[in-house]
């Protein structure tokens, strides 16, 4: 694909998120808050950057710093593609531009932190496949607790949260600003809609460690039962969280559902809990767990990348298919720039 189509692919990507053709969980009522905490980047034209931040990944074998987050936000698509190009292997400086605070931690060192949380909250040492899908929640929820810089003002900046974990329900004129920061957060429309927004407290820790305890805290022992007991499956892994009321995630597009029917089945096969909510049904509920086990499986698979270890987790149980289908739209993209597959990360936890 030529650096026009690229770019006209973006700009049509952006006219169907303003016409409410994309998937609910991108309108524009939540775009503020997807960039921060998921990672996903939206330039000021409207664009979603993400396939772009996967593109850098793919050619420099690192994520964006925030610093180079901004660029990729901030430029014309056009020019970022030619400068890329154009620098071959060579890496784009940003000299005299002032980082952002908050760059994530390596995974590496990620993989590190939650291996001693996890034997400080468990008592015992987790194994390849428990660490592997502990880091990629927090890789994906919040960053290693990094990802608060453009949250809520960067009230969350220097919080250590690492699960985007919530701590007090908001009520007007009650402050918990001692131990936790006022965000946003959201919850998926019973009838299929768009993500309903609310203000909620977060927990704020003092160190990147108690961050990662609080994780593993939270995500409990359900979860680590349902991984062993299907395989090292993360979908099983997060169907756990799931049961758990650790996250509540999005409602799935047409779409959306073709590309993860697999997934889908796998959770109908091994069982939803009862609805929190009356009128959310099973096919719903078992659309956002697919949509979340696949966030798990992607970062999953950065993590391994990054750290040179063989994948220790698998995204479905054994003998449930094949691994779901891609974005179509996204991957023309990444085919241009060399990257690989796309999603567009959210983070959701439930009190």
């Amino acid at each position: 694909m030529s650096n026009k189509s690229v770019a006209r692919w973006i700009a049509e990507e952006a006219e169907d998120m303003q016409q409410g053709r994309v998937d609910p969980s991108d309108s524009a009522s939540v775009r503020s808050h997807l960039g921060p905490i998921g990672v996903v980047g939206f330039g000021a034209d409207g664009t979603d950057r993400w396939p772009l931040f996967l593109a850098w990944e793919q050619k420099y074998g690192r994520f964006p710093t925030r610093t180079e987050q901004a660029w990729l936000t901030k430029a014309r698509p056009a020019d970022i593609i030619n400068r890329m190009q154009s620098l071959g292997k060579r890496e784009p400086k940003f000299a005299g531009e002032a980082a952002f605070a908050g760059d994530m931690m390596s995974d590496k060192q990620a993989v590190e932190t939650v291996r001693k949380a996890f034997r400080d909250v468990h008592g015992r040492d987790g194994n390849a496949a428990e660490i592997e899908a502990e880091t990629s929640v927090g890789r994906h929820e919040g960053s290693y607790g990094s990802g608060w810089a453009r949250a809520c003002k960067g009230a969350g900046v220097g919080s250590n949260n690492w699960g985007a974990i919530q701590s007090h329900k908001y009520e007007e004129g009650v402050d918990h600003s001692a131990d936790s920061f006022l965000c946003v957060d959201s919850r998926p429309d019973p009838k299929g809609g768009p993500n309903i927004e609310y203000k909620v407290w977060f927990w704020k820790e003092p160190t990147p460690e108690k961050g990662a305890a609080r994780l593993v805290k939270t995500i409990g022992k359900r979860p680590l039962q349902f991984l062993a007991d299907n395989g090292n499956s993360i979908t099983a892994f997060a169907l756990g969280m799931y049961h758990n009321r650790y996250f509540e995630e999005v409602n799935l597009t047409p779409k959306q559902k073709a590309d993860y029917a697999e997934i889908i089945s796998a959770v109908n096969k091994l069982g939803l809990p009862t609805a929190a909510r009356a009128g959310d049904s099973d096919v719903l509920r078992a659309g956002r767990v697919a949509a979340y086990a696949f966030k798990l499986n992607r970062n999953a698979d950065i993590i391994a990348k990054s750290t040179g270890k063989a994948r220790a987790t698998t995204l479905l149980p054994a003998g449930t298919g094949k691994k779901a289908g891609l974005v179509a739209g996204a991957v023309a993209v990444l085919a241009a720039l060399g990257a690989g597959t796309y999603v567009a990360t959210r983070r959701h936890r439930a009190a």
